[in-house]
């Protein structure tokens, strides 16, 4: 098994080596590149899985099975928080830095794939940037993503949470929890000591390795964004579906 680093080189080169691979976020540039690394994997018959472990995190596997059971009724639209408090900020912006991981977990919690995208960033590139984001089916979503300093007790995550409008009622999912807030003379600190998030990432993809079925988490590209939200008038920042940088967080 090998993980993927931030080199530039294609990905696809993992399982045309017949390794199976973890790949870091983004996984490529395109879709032409996605396309390429799952032909790549498929082929190999090998397991290619993108590093997306916030869809695994309790809360939100929690959720996810409340919505598939009909909890509250059809979703039609979902609204998300992913903000960090602390760290340095990434050069090509947290778009790029974090912006995969809640578009991949309203993936999980709603099955439905993305097939618009629209961008607003305010400010350079540290700024909070808005994705507006249209699935399949109809489902709509607004995303929040980017840092906010001293909005939370100490570095980290400081806001993760989504709120499911259903044509039957609403449900609010605050995905950093469980956890605990522990304070002490040296400082803040969060501490959750059961699985986390990771390590339930990687003992899905030891399944999917060791069973033969496709992981979770695998290089499906969604539909090509064939319109795009026109810009507002007067957002000169705003942007349609493109290519984003592949700077990433550990």
């Amino acid at each position: 098994m090998r993980a993927a680093r931030r080199a530039r080189r294609p990905r696809h080169r993992g399982p045309a080596r017949r390794c199976h691979v973890l790949a870091d976020k983004p996984l490529a540039l395109d879709v032409a590149e996605i396309e390429a690394i799952a032909a790549a994997a498929a082929e190999a018959g090998r397991v290619c899985m993108p590093a997306h472990h916030h869809r695994f995190g309790a809360a939100v596997q929690a959720a996810a099975g409340a919505l598939a059971a009909g909890r509250v009724g059809l979703p039609w639209n979902v609204q998300a928080d992913f903000l960090v408090d602390g760290g340095d900020p990434c050069p090509e912006g947290e778009l790029a830095n974090f912006g995969l991981y809640p578009v991949d977990v309203v993936r999980a919690l709603t099955g439905q794939a993305v097939r618009r995208v629209h961008a607003l960033r305010a400010g350079g590139r540290g700024a909070i940037t808005v994705l507006l984001l249209g699935h399949e089916h109809g489902l709509t979503s607004t995303i929040t993503v980017g840092r906010l300093r001293g909005t939370a007790d100490a570095p980290g995550m400081a806001l993760h949470r989504y709120r499911v409008s259903g044509s039957g009622g609403v449900m609010d999912v605050d995905a950093a929890r469980p956890g605990a807030s522990v304070r002490t003379v040296t400082g803040n600190r969060a501490a959750w000591h059961g699985p986390g998030t990771v390590g339930r990432m990687l003992t899905a993809l030891h399944t999917a390795v060791v069973t033969g079925r496709p992981p979770e988490a695998r290089p499906t590209p969604s539909p090509r964004c064939a319109s795009p939200t026109p810009r507002p008038a007067r957002s000169p920042s705003a942007r349609p579906c493109r290519s984003t940088p592949r700077r990433s967080d550990p």
